[in-house]
């Protein structure tokens, strides 16, 4: 062998254990790594006071939750003697009562409101001195009943009724009336029912108040029942079972106006005693009751048996009052 070979097969054994060294002594280095872990996890950890924070915080936690206990407890205890200071709560009955009447409010304080709205032009056409003037008024009374704004319409309708204290064209404004009968507004088609003599009278008149005793409205139901029972019922003879047929209909209407003015068009109609006998049975329902209270008050001349269910009635309802049953009392029995 040559000293050349010799001499590069020696730098090749070196190399290779040099290399082998290494490695080995790479592989050692992580596992001495972990045993050193291994052992400093059994040493002891050094004492942290941690523990007597945790229970500092939680004394304080526990003193705010008492201080808000016992500032609940004393508004709790205000609370009391505001409600003992209350009235009691409304009956069903009581509540219903109080929901008419604020209804009733409301209605009134909307009509007070439309009729202000109205002033200045009602003004205008009831004025005697200047015609030309009245003419402009009533140019713009046609305008606001040809509105399709509502509000505008409303005032229109307001001032309508007050032109039959004066000479002018009325049937101009018979169109816009009928067609207000049927508009989608509640309050359009009540205000329209105020002008219904404007823009017909008689059997038509009659007619167009059939055709709206159904209406979705209450207090539209409320003026057409009043209307059929008192002003029509004798005008139009011929009319009489249609007549009758809708006031019938009325007494099972949930409202009790309505009803009354149902029970006053039937004992007008010939058929007293028959409605007599129907008030009184009718006056053992409760949702009957304040209608036919009012009915056989005010009938005449009054049976004894009605007026004896007339003390019953006004004993059992406290907001009668004691006049009224002496105001009955007097009356004539026959």
């Amino acid at each position: 062998m040559s000293k050349t070979a010799v001499v590069v097969l020696s730098l090749a054994v070196v190399c290779a254990a040099f290399a082998l060294g290494v490695g080995v002594g790479r592989a050692r280095k992580p596992e001495t790594r972990l045993q050193q872990r291994a052992a400093n996890t059994h040493e002891p950890r050094p004492q942290t006071n941690g523990g007597a924070i945790l229970l500092s915080r939680l004394e304080g936690f526990r003193n705010t939750l008492s201080e808000k206990e016992k500032t609940i407890a004393l508004l709790e205890a205000e609370l009391d003697q505001v409600r003992a200071k209350l009235p009691p709560p409304l009956t069903p009955e009581e509540e219903k009562q109080k929901k008419k009447r604020d209804e009733s409010r409301k209605l009134h304080e909307r009509w007070k409101e439309l009729a202000e709205k109205s002033r200045p032009l009602r003004e205008k056409i009831l004025q005697r001195k200047d015609k030309a003037f009245r003419a402009w008024g009533l140019d713009e009374l046609a305008a606001l009943l040809e509105s399709e704004d509502t509000e505008e319409l409303l005032v229109g309708l307001t001032t309508l009724p007050h032109l039959g204290s004066i000479n002018c064209d009325k049937e101009r404004f018979r169109g816009q009336v009928l067609a207000a009968l049927g508009h989608e507004d509640p309050e359009a088609r009540e205000a329209a029912l105020h002008c219904l003599h404007i823009a017909s009278s008689g059997e038509k008149a009659l007619d167009l108040l059939l055709s709206m005793a159904n209406d979705p409205s209450a207090h539209v139901r409320r003026w057409v029942a009043e209307q059929i029972a008192h002003h029509y019922l004798y005008d139009v003879d011929h009319k009489e079972r249609q007549i009758t047929a809708a006031l019938e209909g009325f007494l099972q209407d949930e409202d009790w106006q309505i009803k009354r003015c149902a029970l006053d068009g039937l004992a007008g109609s010939g058929h007293a005693a028959e409605m007599e006998g129907l008030a009184l049975e009718l006056s053992e329902d409760p949702e009957y009751a304040k209608a036919t209270m009012y009915w056989l008050g005010q009938k005449e001349p009054i049976s004894a048996k009605a007026a004896k269910r007339l003390v019953d009635m006004f004993e059992e309802d406290d907001e009668a009052g004691i006049d009224s049953v002496d105001w009955m009392l007097r009356r004539r029995l026959s």
